[in-house]
């Protein structure tokens, strides 16, 4: 096993965390430590997008994609200040660039329309004094974030060779002194927007794999019950609420169905149930707490994590069945929370080193396992649809914030808000671009 950063878990879950972090107002976007892989990563110079009219939106516009970038391991922006030009149809002095070590150069104009915002934008290689995207795209509403965020995916896919994921949205917890909140974000922190609130502890959320649906827990009625959220409508279902803990709920690849750690046998294990809540079946049956699956992306196995060694190890179990349950882990005496990548190759999940908790990332076929961070106490981490990027809380001063590090260990940020408390962080797989929440 290689130690590429320290690492860190969190605590055995089960027990009901109460959930914090203030339903507060903006957020605001945070550095990017670059931590190693400089030499790889490709210098982009983004500059100012030109326009019908000098707004706030458009000026922008350049600003995000730049900041999108910075949260990659693969790109390096480039300070365009002082550039001989800024955008738009002029020509661009690509000897100007040269000089300044640039490979990459993104320009572009943008136009309000009726009921939408357009963007032309353009990518030229600096070395070949050429363009090798040029593309128009409308966003209706006149998200301007949304619009940038689009540019950079299509820019950041053409030169990373995989898709970017800055117009996906991210989903979290929060809770202050009288109420607690799921709030759902763009992938930046911005554009935030409250979808549930209640003065009672919310936890664990998860998005269904098309992006409308987020199963998650509440204990509005004194106990924890799993409820399923519809974004189109606004509509709420309770589908697990038996006799002692629903928890833990995790969506099957194609969204049918739902598995869960229930109690309500005695002993808290992991249960199957369709997303609509019938036709329970028990997955696991040890004198163990088996809690937090997550299901394998062909959908023919679950993590968990068990204490049935002494300590909070994880597993892996066949939904063929007749299988017994697998050790994943065997490196310290705590590893929990596993999260499947989306390609199914490797799970992020927690672990105790001397010093704190911190997020590792485990190959499945190798198990060979590196560790991320070294925090004093992250936990919950979640995968971004690209895979190349994993979302977790970090304890900072006594209250959770937002951290993103990508999987190669080279770029971490923080996502700053004024919340007093954050828990449960979801990243929404990328079908849910463009869903209306209600």
């Amino acid at each position: 096993m290689t130690a590429m950063r320290l690492a860190t878990p969190e605590r055995f879950l089960l027990l009901f965390l109460w959930i914090a972090a203030l339903p507060g107002t903006a957020l605001a976007q945070a550095s990017v430590d670059v931590i190693g892989g400089e030499g790889d990563r490709i210098p982009v110079a983004v500059l100012t997008f030109g326009g019908d009219e000098e707004t706030d939106q458009e000026s922008q516009i350049a600003r995000i994609v730049a900041d999108d970038f910075r949260r990659s391991s693969a790109l390096k922006i480039v300070d365009a200040g002082g550039a001989p030009m800024s955008g738009g149809d002029g020509a661009i002095d690509f000897a100007w660039f040269k000089e300044r070590q640039t490979d990459m150069v993104v320009a572009g104009t943008v136009r309000k329309q009726k009921d939408s915002m357009e963007a032309h934008f353009v990518l030229y290689d600096v070395a070949g004094r050429n363009a090798i995207i040029e593309q128009t795209l409308s966003y209706r509403g006149r998200n301007h974030r949304r619009l940038a965020h689009r540019i950079a995916d299509i820019v950041h896919e053409k030169l990373a060779g995989y898709p970017g994921a800055y117009a996906t949205r991210i989903c979290y917890v929060t809770r202050s002194a009288d109420s607690a909140a799921l709030i759902i974000a763009d992938a930046d922190g911005y554009n935030r927007s409250v979808l549930y609130q209640n003065s009672a502890p919310l936890m664990s959320p998860q998005w269904s794999p098309d992006g409308l649906k987020i199963a998650y827990v509440s204990f509005e009625r004194k106990r924890p019950r799993i409820y399923v959220h519809n974004l189109e409508d606004g509509s709420r279902k309770v589908v697990a609420s038996f006799r002692g803990t629903n928890s833990a709920p995790a969506w099957s690849p194609d969204g049918k169905q739902i598995a869960a750690t229930l109690s309500k046998d005695g002993g808290s294990q992991i249960y199957m149930m369709d997303a609509d809540g019938k036709n329970l079946r028990r997955l696991s049956d040890s004198p163990s707490r088996d809690t937090e699956p997550s299901f394998s992306p062909d959908g023919q196995h679950i993590l968990f994590t068990s204490d049935r060694a002494g300590s909070a190890q994880i597993y892996r179990i066949s939904l063929a069945g007749g299988a017994r349950a697998e050790r994943m882990t065997f490196d310290g005496s705590y590893n929990a929370s596993p999260q499947y990548s989306p390609d199914g190759q490797y799970f992020a999940f927690v672990h105790q080193q001397p010093g704190g908790f911190g997020i590792g990332l485990q190959e499945i076929e190798t198990r060979e396992t590196r560790y991320l961070t070294s925090g004093h106490d992250d936990r919950s981490p979640a995968f971004a649809p690209n895979g190349k990027a994993i979302l977790y809380v970090t304890k900072e001063k006594d209250r959770g914030t937002l951290a993103v590090i990508s999987t190669d260990g080279f770029a971490r940020s923080e996502i700053t808000t004024y919340a007093h408390d954050i828990r449960s962080p979801a990243w929404a797989p990328y079908e849910s671009h463009d869903t209306e929440v209600k």
